[in-house]
């Protein structure tokens, strides 16, 4: 397969693909977003820009190809590599991305889309850094996971895949005179403790690396975790992993573990007190795509963002050497909508 973003000089490429240097950094920042259609101006990019983020961390719908056709997939990947704004961003800052749907190729889908396997070799030519090349030849989804060093401590960044080797939803029983006055979507939750988000593979390798030691797990998710049912897409939508996850992140990552998710079009912020911490996630969604109301999110803290925006996460340590943490969310011009600390100790 022919490399697409041929406007892309080799020594940009591989300057987007190299690990963050932060050894020796007083503080590092994070950028976060999802849900990008190509065919879009996408002037967002220009703010982010501006907030000299030290990576960006692309959560899906990176580009909309709803379809297993490779020609799609082709043009969806070009469309965005030419995009001007996002072209002079990636240029100066290193991004790493997990899929959603719609780059996947099929609205809602799992794992009995046909075009998967086309999907995850185009991804990959596309972002090409190295703990995803690694993936290129392997019979398994695009989950991976990559280390930072900074000032003595580990910050993990774990790239889950909820698509691969999901099953299909269920449909609601419900008509859509009743899901609109309840505010719920399609959806409703599997029952059936056999089916499956991450697939037992993927489960047992997030398992090992959270038990790895580390100083702070960020968690990246396509859809959001700790929302309970809403009938959109969400891990509520199988319970039984939605626990089994949590009790993982209980397990190994008790307060020195976070979330972020994408997919829904709209950025909120949500807590969860686990048996003796809390447990926060960042969802943003709308990098450049239609932006909808919100709906049910008994976690949410405060107001949903309603317009297009983007995450920033901003780490240091204070003087105990402990961490010293704050989400944002910002709307396309770079003005913050949203911020909040976060104990992770």
């Amino acid at each position: 397969m022919k490399k697409i973003y041929i406007l892309i000089t080799f020594f940009l490429s591989a300057l987007a693909s190299e690990a963050v240097n932060s050894e020796k950094k007083q503080s590092l920042m994070i950028g976060f977003g999802s849900c990008a259609k190509q065919e879009n101006p996408q002037p967002i990019w220009k703010a982010i820009a501006e907030k000299n983020a030290d990576l960006f961390i692309m959560m899906g719908d990176n580009v909309y190809i709803d379809s297993a056709d490779p020609k799609v997939m082709k043009d969806s990947y070009e469309m965005l590599a030419n995009n001007i704004h996002f072209k002079e961003f990636r240029t100066k800052t290193p991004i790493m991305a997990t899929w959603d749907d719609h780059d996947y190729g099929l609205q809602d889908g799992g794992k009995e889309f046909n075009g998967k396997y086309d999907a995850k070799a185009w991804f990959i030519d596309f972002f090409d850094y190295p703990e995803i090349n690694q993936l290129a030849n392997k019979d398994k989804g695009i989950f991976h996971t990559r280390e930072l060093p900074f000032n003595g401590k580990t910050i993990r960044i774990i790239m889950l895949d909820t698509r691969w080797y999901r099953d299909k939803q269920i449909t609601t029983y419900l008509s859509r005179e009743q899901l609109k006055k309840l505010n719920l979507g399609r959806y409703q939750p599997h029952y059936d403790i056999s089916t499956t988000v991450l697939g037992e593979e993927q489960w047992k390798w997030l398992e090992a690396t959270l038990a790895k030691p580390s100083d702070l797990n960020i968690i990246v998710s396509g859809f959001p975790v700790l929302t309970e049912f809403s009938g959109w897409e969400t891990w509520a939508n199988f319970p039984h992993e939605r626990t089994r996850l949590l009790s993982l992140i209980e397990k190994f990552g008790k307060g020195k573990s976070l979330i972020l998710s994408g997919d829904i079009h709209r950025g909120e912020m949500a807590s969860l007190k686990m048996a003796d911490s809390t447990l926060y996630e960042i969802t943003s969604s709308g990098l450049d795509a239609k932006i909808y109301p919100a709906n049910i999110n008994e976690h949410r803290i405060g107001e949903a963002i309603i317009k297009k925006n983007f995450g920033l996460l901003s780490i240091k340590l204070d003087n105990k050497e402990d961490f010293v943490i704050s989400g944002g969310l910002f709307d396309e011009t770079g003005q913050a909508q949203m911020n909040i600390s976060i104990p992770v100790n």
